[in-house]
């Protein structure tokens, strides 16, 4: 098999596990063919299977190699963070720009950006270690933890998806490339 059709069952692969994973928010799922790959080997597989040509992208650590391999890969577009499709926050800070993400319009609620927070450790935790999600896919509740990801982004996640259908999904990838959703219908309880 070449490897671009290889390349292209691969992508079709991650795409299918990012839905599972958006309809599942908080259960984690590990990217298939990844373990013993490095973070960026899967978060180049992931990228390659979301973004295209009409795609736009801000990297929030302004690292112009990464943006490049990016930008190669996927043929998406830099852009400011205030109109970029997806933010990656790959040290899982967004530095406060999650707070200017586009967030849709009541006419077109689907126009809200998805923010790629790279973090250390995704885990099941419980009600003493987790934050507590509920909402749409999640039976009761589910109580992740998030190592590498601080209170003040729940925060500021909150904020911004507070008058749902408008706001942004989340996508956290780990360095062991286990992947998990948070989309912007979940409710967040405390930590």
């Amino acid at each position: 098999m070449s490897s671009s059709v290889q390349d292209c069952l691969d992508n079709h692969t991650c795409f299918r596990l990012l839905l599972q994973a958006m309809s599942r928010p908080g259960k984690i799922f590990q990217m298939p063919d990844a373990v013993g790959t490095t973070f960026i080997t899967g978060l180049m597989r992931l990228l390659d299977s979301i973004l295209d040509q009409q795609s736009s992208f801000h990297l929030i650590n302004n690292n112009a190699e990464l943006q490049h391999k990016i930008k190669k890969t996927t043929g998406a577009r830099f852009a400011e963070a205030a109109s970029a499709d997806f933010l990656f926050a790959l040290s899982g800070n967004s530095q406060g720009k999650i707070m200017v993400a586009k967030r849709g319009r009541p006419d077109l609620p689907n126009d809200g950006a998805t923010i790629v927070f790279g973090v250390e450790r995704l885990t099941d935790g419980s009600e003493e270690t987790g934050i507590k999600l509920t909402g749409p896919g999640i039976k009761d509740a589910i109580y992740p933890h998030i190592e590498g990801w601080g209170n003040e982004e729940l925060e500021q996640l909150q904020t911004v998806n507070a008058e749902f259908p408008l706001g942004v999904d989340c996508i956290f990838l780990d360095q062991r490339n286990r992947l998990m959703c948070i989309p912007r219908s979940t409710r967040y309880g405390g930590c």
